[in-house]
């Protein structure tokens, strides 16, 4: 009797510690979990802050960039050195420029006393038709954005063709359409976008209109 008391003494008291170990186990483990999510939301909140900090740093770098006069300065000086002097030629003896709007860049040269044919002035892609696009402005070239246009004349003409009879239409519009601007009287935006048979004004011109008023 004395075996059996004390055996099932043993027993219940191994089963009271084995409560009260696995109780604490399933505290430490729910602390834990508690702790990590506590850690994992700070860090969620440190990381947002730092790449809202990082963006704004970004724009922040962006706009003293835009706004300084020394980077203009440098980035039109690449431009000019980008530009060979017979293109700068090329470029300020066109009658217009068609771009698509930054990867091609279309000189149309037009001299009716010289020919009634238009002629491929420029013909320049990517790098240097942005160039070619930035001087033009400079110096009082229309641009004209055409995507459809553009890409057409530079897959089917090369540099100092003149524009074949199936272009010729669509490039005398555009010439007409200029002409009859400077006739009466009107100033001739720097650059413009080209739908079917209407012309409207790019966005920086516009502001620049505005800025001007």
């Amino acid at each position: 009797m004395l075996f059996k008391t004390l055996d099932g003494d043993i027993i219940s008291l191994l089963s009271d510690w084995g409560e009260m170990l696995f109780l604490l186990i399933l505290y430490c483990l729910g602390s834990m979990i508690i702790v990590l999510i506590f850690d994992f939301i700070a860090e969620y909140f440190l990381f947002m802050k730092d790449m809202k900090m990082d963006k704004q740093e970004v724009k922040r770098e962006y706009k003293e960039q835009e706004g300084n006069p020394e980077i203009k300065s440098k980035r039109r000086e690449r431009h000019q050195e980008i530009l060979s002097e017979q293109l700068k030629s090329d470029v300020s003896n066109s009658r217009l420029m068609i771009a698509n709007p930054t990867h091609i860049a279309i000189g149309i040269y037009f001299k009716p006393h010289l020919s009634p044919i238009p002629l491929i002035s420029v013909r320049e892609t990517n790098e240097v038709a942005l160039a070619v696009r930035k001087y033009a402005k400079e110096i009082g070239i229309p641009i004209i954005t055409d995507k459809k246009l553009a890409r057409k004349i530079y897959a089917t003409h090369r540099r100092y063709d003149y524009v074949s009879f199936e272009n010729i239409d669509e490039i005398l519009r555009l010439l007409l359409w200029l002409e009859d601007v400077e006739n009466a009287g009107q100033p001739v935006p720097d650059e413009l976008f080209s739908s079917e048979d209407k012309f409207k004004e790019g966005e920086d011109t516009k502001n620049e209109n505005k800025d001007n008023n």
